[in-house]
């Protein structure tokens, strides 16, 4: 019989980007000065970002991710979307929330509004 605190699963080992003390801060979080100053905002670059970012998630295959990709398709549960909106508010300095993506289709519908909400600030 396996012991009841062996079977337990930290969130952690069910999400792979939170640390393992169960605090929900994401690895990679925090960007130095200069990174932040090169962070390109044209949406060729903002989809490349978005595209490295969901394959570091790791809930697809890497060759599903592409701009054309289908949002329905990435596996973006609610945990993932909240990852992605609070990654996007560090990177790109602008507030979005889950609902954001509620009416966009692919990635590159993503990049396309997010390089002009970017542009507007």
């Amino acid at each position: 019989m396996i012991a009841a605190f062996e079977m337990r699963r930290t969130i952690a080992d069910v999400y792979p980007l939170f640390h393992t003390d169960g605090n929900p801060q994401r690895k990679e979080r925090n960007m130095s000065q200069t990174e932040q100053d090169e962070v390109s905002t044209s949406e060729a670059a903002i989809a490349e970002w978005l595209i490295n970012r969901i394959r570091f998630y790791g809930q697809v295959e890497d060759e599903a991710v592409t701009v054309d990709a289908p949002l329905t398709e990435l596996r973006l549960d609610s945990i993932y979307a909240m990852t992605l909106c609070g990654d996007i508010e560090d990177t790109y300095e602008i507030t979005v929330d889950p609902t954001f993506f509620a009416d966009l289709n692919t990635l590159g519908d993503v990049s396309r509004e997010l390089s002009a909400r970017v542009s507007a600030t």
